[in-house]
């Protein structure tokens, strides 16, 4: 059963069980200082108040988790970012460890934490899979979006 989330993901309706597998995950990869982070983070929650719950954490909370999610501290500018953008590269990372269907194939999949997906997605960052129908490849210059974002814009 696929569910079409508020902010443009389509995540397939995870169970509790899943749900916390996936974060017990993450809080055994981030450790005590950014276990406070997991646990602000509410799967049945929307986008935006699970940024919001996210950003209210101290930095060096933050800083475990941004490196166990690959979120890099400083942008592309050389400065430091901001808590609400790192909260929202935070969030948009943990959803992308969630199961989803392929859009190529319809196959259920989930990306591990620690591995690296054949594409993200360029505007929220899930990681494809790599099926036989996939259209997704390294090519230089090409970008790949979840065709759900593709039909809301």
């Amino acid at each position: 059963m696929t569910n079409v989330m508020t902010d443009g993901m389509a995540n397939v309706m995870t169970d509790d069980r899943t749900v916390k597998e996936v974060l017990a995950e993450l809080k055994k990869a981030v450790g005590a200082k950014g276990k406070v982070v997991i646990e602000a983070y509410d799967y049945y929650a929307e986008h935006a108040i699970n940024v919001n719950s996210i950003s209210k954490r101290k930095g060096e909370e933050l800083e475990p988790v941004c490196k166990a999610l690959d979120v890099l501290l400083v942008g592309r500018d050389g400065k430091n970012r901001v808590k609400t953008e790192l909260a929202d590269k935070n969030v948009l990372c943990i959803e992308g460890l969630f199961p989803i269907d392929c859009q190529d194939c319809g196959e259920q999949y989930r990306v591990k934490l620690g591995t690296t997906p054949p594409s993200l997605c360029f505007l929220c960052g899930q990681g494809a899979h790599a099926c036989k129908q996939s259209i997704t490849g390294n090519r230089k210059g090409s970008v790949w979006v979840l065709f759900v974002l593709l039909e809301e814009k």
